[in-house]
């Protein structure tokens, strides 16, 4: 299930740790995963996918074979922002003379899409992937992300809490985001901090790993609050 993602900076050895503790706490994580629409980040990136393959698929073909065609091209592993964006062709086209392209195409013509049609679906396709990759490193969750931090950012100057530090206001409204819309982001739970501070681990590595391994952000945050109980030291509360 894991996901690669460019490397943070820091210490080789330092990242390996980290990743294999947050792999050892999802391993041991005991909640109900099916609370949490999108455990894996690449499933965000699939579902635009399957939008996009919707809309340009109309009226050619109807949502539930657009919804079998997305779950066909993922398991075959070319709906991935990096092999999309390989079909790089010129004027902003995708090279219709690749081989995953020519699949792709056929694909959608024998669901009943005109070679136009068909074609225009790869090339959006291609161009999706590739404005992700230029833009967000080709990481769906880094790209939501940068929205949830505006909606952070703006949280001071659209409400005006008398009780509320702003530093628990932005804690509140981050977990708000985590719980509302699944938003990767992290909260920066108490509990996380001191478990990240006892093994050695930042915040921005436990989200560059995080991101690395494609898991949300948000489940993350509930993982490691969750296995304070497990954790050796009885030095602090819960």
């Amino acid at each position: 299930m894991a996901k690669k993602k460019k490397a943070p900076e820091g210490n080789q050895d330092a990242r390996s740790e980290v990743r294999e503790y947050v792999l050892e706490r999802w391993q041991a994580f005991d909640g109900e995963p099916e609370q949490y629409p999108w455990i894996w980040e690449g499933d965000r990136w699939n579902e635009l996918m399957f939008c996009l393959i919707a809309r340009l698929g109309t009226p050619d073909f109807q949502a539930d074979m657009a919804r079998s065609l997305t779950d066909i091209l993922s398991r075959l592993g070319l709906l991935k922002v990096e092999t999309l964006a390989q079909l790089a062709g010129g004027h902003g086209a995708s090279d219709a003379s690749h081989s995953d392209a020519v699949f792709m195409i056929q694909l959608f013509e024998r669901a009943g899409a005109q070679p136009k049609r068909a074609q225009a679906i790869v090339t959006t396709l291609y161009q999706a992937a590739v404005g992700l990759q230029q833009g967000h490193a080709g990481k769906v969750q880094q790209y939501l992300r940068n929205y949830g931090q505006q909606i952070l950012d703006d949280v001071g100057d659209t409400f005006s809490f008398s009780e509320l530090s702003e530093e628990d206001a932005r804690y509140a409204f981050t977990h708000w985001l985590q719980n509302a819309v699944n938003m990767p982001l992290a909260r920066s739970d108490p509990i996380v901090d001191q478990l990240c501070k006892d093994r050695g681990i930042s915040i921005e590595q436990l989200v560059a790993v995080a991101d690395e391994l494609d898991l949300n952000l948000a489940l993350l945050d509930d993982i490691l609050a969750g296995s304070w109980g497990d954790e050796p030291s009885d030095d602090h509360n819960a």
